[in-house]
Parts: C-alpha cells; sequence; structure tokens
C-alpha cells in the first residue's frame, strides 16, 4: 500500500466501470479530448464567430444526447449561466438545434425567439414543431437550470456549493474525530495507524456510495454519490460578471470554478470573449498570423492559467485569412463553403491549450449558425469534401 496505490486503484474503478466518461461528438476530435470528470474548459473566439453555438451544441446538447441513450447509472446536470441571452432566447436555439439534428431542417431560431427571420414569419408549423418538442425540452431542462443575467461571483459560489451538497459526501476530520456532512461519525484508533507521504499516521476506512475511503487526521475527502457524476457548470461569458471591477470579478469565479474542478470533481466550461483590436499593430505583432492564441483573452490571464483544455473557433474568412485562390489550410472559403446567399460555413476550431493532450491543433469544421450546429469536415483533398462543396453551393 502506498500513493501509487492510488493509480492502481483508479484503474481498477475504470474497468469497474465507475470513471466513465462521455466520448467526444466530434470522432476525430478523441484523440485529442473527451469530456472527463474535473476538466475546466474555457472557449474563446471574437464576437459573432459561434464560441456560445460551440459550447452548447459540442460541449452540452450533443454530449447530453449521447449520455441519455446510456444503459449504465449516471447523473447528468448543467448549471447554465446565460449572461448575455435571454432564457428565451437561449430555449429557442436550443429548439432550432433539435429540430435541425433530427428533421434537417434549418429553422432559424430567431422565427421561435421574436417571429421572423427575414421575410419568413412564425406559422403554424413552426408553434406545431414546437408542441411536438415539448416533451423533449422538459426533459432536457430537467438536467439543466438556466440562470438569466449578470451574475454576481458569490451568487455563482453558492450555486455550486449547494448542488455539492446534493451531489458529494464530505467527510472531514481533526486530530480526534471524523464527520459525515458535518456530523460526527467516529473517532481515530491510535493503534491503527499507516505510513503515508507526511508520516505514520492514524487512519480509518470508511465505505461510501460502495467506495472505500481512507480517511487521515485533519482532512478532507469529497465522494460523489452516483461515482458516474456529469456536473457542468457554464459561465457565458465572463466579461458580464458583476462586482468591483471585471477583472477582479472574472478571478473570484476562476478560482470558484477550479474549486469545483478540483474538490468537487465538476467540469467548469467558461466562455470568454477576446480582445482583438485587428489594427497595424495587431497585424505588426503577429506576423500577420490572426489565429487565435492565449494572448487574445480580454480582461484577465487568470482564465488561461487555470483552464485545462482551450478550445477557440475561428473565422478566417472574416479578416481575410485565406490566399488568393480563397483557400484556408486547404478548404476553401470563397466559393465551396460560402452560401448563395453569403453566410460563410466554415470554422476552423483551435485548440490552443490542453492539459491532458495535444495542443496547437486546428479542426476544419461546417457550421450552420442559424441552427447552432457544429460537425467536422473531411480532410482537404478528400472527395467527401467535395460533395460537401456542392451541397453548399444548392443551398443546403
Amino acid at each position: 500500500m502506498g500513493i501509487y496505490n492510488t493509480l492502481l486503484t483508479h484503474l481498477d474503478r475504470i474497468k469497474e466501470g465507475k470513471e466513465m466518461y462521455i466520448p467526444n461528438p466530434h470522432v476525430r476530435m478523441r484523440d485529442v479530448f473527451n469530456l472527463y470528470k474535473g476538466r475546466f474548459i474555457l472557449v474563446g473566439s471574437d464576437s459573432g464567430v459561434g464560441k456560445t453555438a460551440f459550447t452548447d451544441d459540442s460541449l452540452i446538447l450533443k454530449p447530453y444526447s449521447w449520455i441519455e441513450q446510456q444503459a449504465f447509472s449516471y447523473h447528468y446536470e448543467v448549471l447554465y449561466y446565460s449572461m448575455e441571452r435571454a432564457t428565451r432566447t437561449k430555449l429557442a436555439k436550443w429548439l432550432s438545434w433539435k429540430i435541425y439534428q433530427d428533421k434537417g431542417l434549418k429553422i432559424s431560431s430567431e422565427i421561435f425567439s421574436v417571429g421572423c427571420q427575414g421575410d419568413i414569419k412564425l406559422d403554424n408549423r413552426h408553434t406545431a414543431l414546437a408542441k411536438e418538442y415539448e416533451p423533449w425540452m422538459n426533459t432536457l431542462l430537467s438536467h439543466i437550470t438556466i440562470h438569466q443575467g449578470p451574475q454576481y461571483p458569490n451568487k455563482i459560489r453558492d450555486d455550486i456549493e449547494k448542488a455539492a451538497s446534493r451531489l458529494l459526501y464530505k467527510v472531514t476530520s481533526d486530530n480526534v474525530n471524523i464527520f459525515l456532512d458535518g456530523k460526527k461519525q467516529g473517532e481515530f484508533d491510535p493503534k491503527l495507524v499507516k505510513e503515508t507521504a507526511e508520516g505514520i499516521l492514524p487512519y480509518r476506512v470508511v465505505k461510501l456510495a460502495g467506495e472505500r475511503v481512507e480517511i487521515y487526521p485533519n482532512s478532507k475527502t469529497y465522494v460523489l454519490k452516483n461515482s458516474n457524476t456529469f456536473f457542468f457548470i457554464v459561465v457565458d461569458h465572463l466579461s458580464k460578471l458583476k462586482g468591483t471591477s471585471k477583472k477582479a470579478a472574472i478571478d473570484e469565479v476562476v478560482e470558484i470554478l477550479s474549486i469545483a474542478r478540483d474538490d468537487y470533481q465538476m467540469c467548469p466550461i467558461a466562455v470568454s470573449q477576446f480582445n482583438r483590436d485587428i489594427d497595424t499593430s495587431r497585424l505588426k505583432f503577429s506576423g500577420g498570423n490572426l489565429e487565435p492564441a492565449t494572448r487574445d483573452f480580454k480582461d484577465s490571464n487568470e482564465p488561461v492559467e487555470a483552464a485545462d483544455l482551450i478550445i477557440a473557433p475561428f473565422d478566417p474568412y472574416k479578416y481575410g485569412s485565406f490566399n488568393k485562390e480563397g483557400n484556408y489550410r486547404g478548404y476553401n472559403l470563397t466559393s465551396g463553403l460560402l452560401s448563395p446567399e453569403g453566410k460563410q460555413r466554415f470554422r476552423s476550431t483551435h485548440i490552443i491549450k490542453n492539459s491532458y493532450g495535444t495542443s496547437n491543433l486546428a479542426f476544419g469544421m461546417r457550421f450552420t449558425g442559424e441552427v447552432m450546429d457544429y460537425k467536422l469536415l473531411p480532410l482537404p483533398d478528400s472527395p467527401d469534401l467535395v460533395k460537401i462543396y456542392e451541397e453548399i453551393a444548392k443551398g443546403n
């Protein structure tokens, strides 16, 4: 027995199905990252690129669609702080997304949110679809709690602490006593000792949720009541936080989210705006390269330091980051991925930090913004990519 035994125990838990993860919905990305407990994800981009759409599509809704099909016991829950969009708008976007996933119909969320999109107005067909998806939406919302409008850090902290008290056992101790959720459960036997990295210490074994947990003096341990708990905290976006200053509020929330990750095995997802001044100095110091980098995050560097994974969608068409033939990283933006009505269907999704895998990668993706859908594009020069160009040219 010793420190190494912690890893061996973890391997046993994986084999027993107690350490499940949600696979990345984009198959080619699975070698780079999947959705595990206790990981902090930061998503950032310029305004209008689709960072919130990527978060909702690829980190929340598609993973939810996968997990609701699974037979193993799990708990799935999301605390969603929608500080830039009203709840009604968020629900309209999710409805539009779901209809597209199921039926392939591109009905803009604006139809459901404000009643029209250009010359297209809400009609009986739209309301019938909304009613058809009421059971799905109600089930989804039994897992997701939306908080609308700018939030103070203390409110987010309180919400997380309340959730942690529901989802975890908290075992603490002093020199003599052992407590479960604040109530005394027993004492250490001074004759029962163990050699640890800190020396020879008394210890006691307790069993919680079928797990064997070793308790030592002056310690604190959290145990999930359901080992396959996936608890996401979405903060969208950080610059909308309220506090004495923007930086102070962001730094405080990052600390809160880090505790949620490290102590409670939650998965925080922070969405952040880029501070992009596309001007002569930016071009000069970037060598003409406007692809996303960690220095682009605005207001504070704390989210970048704390995050395990940083994902940055990028629209190269917006900044003319393509050659004279219209190509960017092997994808044609000016004809192949530009729809007849002028909508750019391309996004380059960059992995700019990955503490548990490969970083400095970019994936070409097809982005159908009106229904908030991201899909991996085939690799450049693939016959399948030519077919997608043809689909887009037809308005599909």
